[in-house]
């Protein structure tokens, strides 16, 4: 059959898909971190937009088809825990790049503020400290990302 093959080439090219937001969000957020001028900060902060936007669509292709997967194979939701645990961290990856998707519309705002003279007075110590939790986002995001792998390659207990 055609349509298990179709299910896991989707599925891989979700997870490439994330991989690539979270790599090219790390890279820009590393470049942005170097600048010097509001300004920019802000152009560069503008155009990783266009990555981030691609997170959205890996999750719901990685959500569709391997829903696909598990009805096709018939493995019930709990039954494998390998699938059990990457279901779980890829839920938490998910939620995550959500929750840290807003703050760092927060951050643009407030680099946006920062450029034209706008800003509080405090603006700038909020922006140091999402630009902190950025960092732990990225590497929390990481990890979680390998840990989906290794479990989708090895398959402990199956």
């Amino acid at each position: 059959m055609l349509l298990p093959h179709l299910l896991r080439i989707l599925h891989l090219t979700g997870f490439g898909l994330l991989v690539t937001a979270t790599l090219g969000g790390w890279i820009l957020f590393r470049r942005y971190l170097q600048l010097d001028d509001y300004r920019s900060q802000a152009a560069l902060l503008k155009g990783a937009r266009s990555i981030g936007l691609l997170s959205p669509l890996a999750i719901l292709v990685m959500l569709v088809t391997g829903i696909g997967q598990i009805h096709f194979y018939g493995y019930g939701l709990f039954a494998q825990t390998w699938l059990t645990l990457k279901l779980s961290f890829f839920l938490i990856a998910a939620t995550a790049g959500v929750l840290f998707s807003i703050r760092s519309s927060k951050r643009g705002q407030l680099i946006d503020q920062l450029a034209e003279g706008t800003a509080a007075p405090e603006a700038e110590k909020i922006v140091r400290r999402l630009d902190s939790q950025q960092r732990v986002f990225y590497f929390v995001q990481s990890t979680l990302l390998l840990l989906i792998l290794l479990l989708s390659v090895i398959k402990p207990g199956h």
